[in-house]
């Protein structure tokens, strides 16, 4: 028995260690290190665990620290990470304020729907004149009193701005990145963005 449950152990995470939407990063070692920061808003951040090999439940938490540039997904049920990803988050730092101030909300919000972006045209931003495009999918976060912020990728011309502040106010990723984590994200999973 025992020797069969430990093949079994095995089996699993050769299987699970492949999956698309583990991440790239040592999750864990970030994590630690912005541990004092997010106690501030998760109380049971130092209890987080690193599983690589998670399949995470329905209890998906999504946290984005804007000063580190980095987005973790979290069983938080589990209290287990299974991912970190660099992002790029709002151009000017700080609380958003008025619409087009390209700073990214911070506060407890939600996933509202994920869309099909691939069609999405780029658009020219102008007040920047760059021409910025959403990527294969646009995770829309319900973050009121704002609409239109949520997860996306990027055009090739912007990848370099990943782990910076460049974003209008949404978060961006590498779209491999983001297709990884599409997988996964469901609406209604919370999502925390801090400073």
């Amino acid at each position: 028995m025992g020797r069969t449950f430990g093949l079994l152990i095995c089996l699993l995470t050769v299987v699970f260690s492949s999956r698309s939407w583990a991440s790239d990063i040592d999750g864990l070692s970030y994590w630690k290190r912005l541990e004092p920061s997010l106690s501030a808003y998760i109380p049971w951040a130092s209890e987080v665990v690193i599983s690589e090999d998670c399949v995470p439940s329905g209890s998906v938490m999504w946290i984005c620290h804007k000063g580190a540039h980095l987005l973790f997904g979290v069983d938080e049920k589990a209290r287990l990470l299974f991912g970190c990803w660099p992002v790029a988050t709002g151009r000017n730092t700080g609380q958003k304020r008025k619409v087009g101030d390209m700073r990214t909300p911070e506060g407890l919000f939600s996933v509202q729907s994920v869309h099909d972006a691939s069609y999405w045209q780029p658009y020219r931003d102008k007040k920047t004149g760059d021409t910025v495009g959403y990527g294969p999918w646009f995770i829309r976060l319900k973050t009121p009193p704002w609409s239109g912020i949520g997860i996306h990728g990027t055009d090739e011309g912007h990848l370099s701005e990943i782990g910076t502040d460049a974003s209008h106010g949404c978060i961006r990723m590498k779209n491999e990145d983001l297709l990884r984590i599409k997988e996964v994200v469901r609406p209604g999973q919370k999502v925390l963005i801090v400073p």
